[in-house]
Formats: C-alpha cells, structure tokens, sequence
C-alpha cells in the first residue's frame, strides 16, 4: 500500500525559495556524468586522475572476483573505498525469502558493493543490459522481460533463493505486489 500526501494550495502558498546562500551543505545537481564545475582547473585534476582511477577500479574488480567476500570486505578499504553498512545484523541462513534491493540506476557496482556488505552472492535483475557487462560481472545476473506478470515470476522465484538487486526501475516495481 502506498501513502499519499495531498498538498493543498493554502500550504502552498506559505512555501518561498531558499536562497543559495543559506543551503546547509553545497547543492548539486547531476546524472552521473559531471559532478563539478567544468573549469580549466577541474578538468585538469579529473584527466590527471583518469589513469589512476581506472587502475584502482581495475584492483578494485580483480580483488572481488579473486577473493572471498570476507576478505574483501577488509581488503577493499586499503583502496580507498569507505562501504558502511547500517542496520540490522544479518538474517541466518534459514530465512524463507530473500530481500528485494531496489537501485534507481544501471550500474554492475550496485551488486558487486550489495553482496560484499552482505558477505554473500546475490542475484542482479536488469532488463538492459549488454552480454559484455553479463560477462565481465561478477555477479549473476538475470534478464526481466518488461512485462509485469512476468517480471513478478522471475522476482519471486530468486527471492525464494537469496537476495536480488534490481537496477534501473523507473516505473517498474510500482504496485507490485513483490515489494
């Protein structure tokens, strides 16, 4: 069941803007492709960093394909790379269903990070992705098919397996009943 809040246009009216100015932290606005301001200096620093970077997701990939998720998970922050995991410790291995993770982007990182905070494999569904980032994952993945009914099928049979993560779904889980 979803909630609903209804604004109305008396409560409206009392909303004004904030000024730039007094935001509590800096406000940016992005779609993952430029999160700075494209000045001579930025740009300089990101093309330094571009070599260094692409080495160290290189490592970074090699060691969660090699290594244990244990391992990993103590390893990976020598790299650089801060994973916090809050919540609840983990269910045991006796549960009946899986947990549905839900991610707002197409990204193999989503499960590669998912199953290193849960020390366990899970299952990525995704309805758009190439056979290359199938092959070079290193977690499982499984096709949807863009048809409700479908996709509740597949979703529920992986549930009852372990823990899914679901990429880029703008649209695709509203109403369903799996969540």
């Amino acid at each position: 069941m979803q909630e609903i809040y209804l604004v109305s246009e008396s409560e409206k009216r009392k909303w004004h803007h904030l000024p730039r100015e007094k935001y509590p932290k800096p406000l940016v606005f992005h779609d993952g492709r430029l999160a700075f301001k494209p000045n001579a200096l930025n740009t300089t620093a990101m093309f330094l960093w571009l070599p260094i970077g692409l080495l160290l997701a290189i490592v970074r990939f090699i060691m969660v394909i090699s290594l244990p998720y244990n391992l990993a998970h103590l390893i990976l922050p020598l790299t650089s790379l801060k994973l916090r995991v809050k919540g609840s410790k983990q269910q045991t291995q006796d549960h009946i269903r899986g947990h549905l993770f839900a991610c707002n982007h197409r990204t193999l990182a989503d499960g590669v990070y998912i199953s290193i905070a849960l020390n366990r494999p899970v299952v990525v569904l995704t309805y758009s992705t190439s056979r290359i980032s199938e092959i070079i994952s290193p977690t499982k993945f499984a096709r949807l098919t863009r048809n409700r009914e479908a996709d509740a099928e597949i979703m529920d049979k992986l549930l009852r397996e372990g823990h899914n993560v679901v990429c880029a779904l703008k649209g695709l889980l509203a109403g369903s009943h799996i969540c």
